[in-house]
C-alpha cells in the first residue's frame, strides 16, 4: 500500500505511513470478514463521512447486573468474531496451498519470441519500489536455460540475461514511455533530483 502512496518517490514514505496504517486497520479483510480494528476493539470504526450518531437519551443504566450482562454479551461477540476469523484464515490457507500446488504441477513452460515486450519482476533491496519494471523488448533468447536478453525502449540493453520466471508478457505498442511504465534507474534519478531540490 505504501508503494502506491509514494508513487515511486521512495524517500517520501514517512509522509504516508499514518494514512496507510489507518487504511489497513479499518478495512474489512476479505478472508476473515472483519477489520483488524473490529477484532481488536469489538466495534466498527467511525470515520469522517459516516452518519451522525443517533440521538441518545440522557438516561444512563444504573443496574449493575444489567451493565455486567451487556459487557459479557459484548465480550462473547468479540470472542466469537475472533474465533470465526481464525477459522476462516485456516481454511483459506488450505485452499491457497491446494491452488498453488495445482499450478506448479500443471504449469506449462512459457516461451517469448524476439520482439515481444515484457515486464520484469523487480528484485531490489530498496523498499517501496514497484514490483514490476519495464517495458523491455526481447532481443535474444536461450531456450536451453529459459533466459532472455532484454532492451529498454530507450535502446539501453539490460546488463544481464533474465530467467523466464521473472518475466511477464505485456501490451506495449512501442510508443514513448510515460509514468505508467517504470524503470528503476530513471525513477531513482528523478527522485534524487527532487530530494536535492527540496533540500537546497
Amino acid at each position: 500500500m505504501l508503494t502506491k502512496y509514494v508513487d515511486g518517490a521512495v524517500h517520501s514514505w514517512d509522509e504516508y505511513i499514518d494514512a496507510a496504517l489507518f487504511a489497513c486497520r479499518i478495512r474489512k479483510h476479505t478472508t476473515t470478514g472483519f477489520s483488524p480494528f473490529y477484532l481488536t476493539y469489538g466495534v466498527d470504526p467511525r470515520i469522517p463521512g459516516d452518519h451522525q450518531r443517533p440521538f441518545i437519551q440522557e438516561f444512563v443504566e444504573q443496574d449493575a447486573e444489567l451493565i455486567s450482562q451487556n459487557a459479557l454479551d459484548y465480550l462473547r461477540r468479540l470472542r466469537e468474531a475472533r474465533y470465526l476469523a481464525e477459522e476462516r484464515l485456516r481454511k483459506q490457507s488450505a485452499i491457497d496451498k491446494a491452488r498453488w500446488d495445482s499450478l506448479l504441477k500443471n504449469q506449462n513452460i512459457r516461451v517469448f519470441t524476439v520482439g515481444d515486450y515484457v515486464l520484469m519482476r523487480h528484485e531490489s533491496e530498496k523498499g517501496l519500489e514497484y514490483n514490476w519494471m519495464g517495458p523491455y523488448k526481447v532481443i535474444k533468447r536461450n531456450l536451453d536455460f529459459n533466459t532472455y536478453q532484454l532492451q529498454e525502449a530507450s535502446g539501453k540493453i539490460y546488463s544481464s540475461w533474465v530467467h523466464i520466471d521473472r518475466l511477464h508478457l505485456c501490451k506495449y505498442n512501442g510508443s514513448s514511455i510515460n509514468k505508467a511504465w517504470y524503470i528503476p534507474r530513471v525513477a531513482r534519478n528523478e527522485d534524487d533530483t527532487r530530494v536535492s531540490a527540496s533540500t537546497s
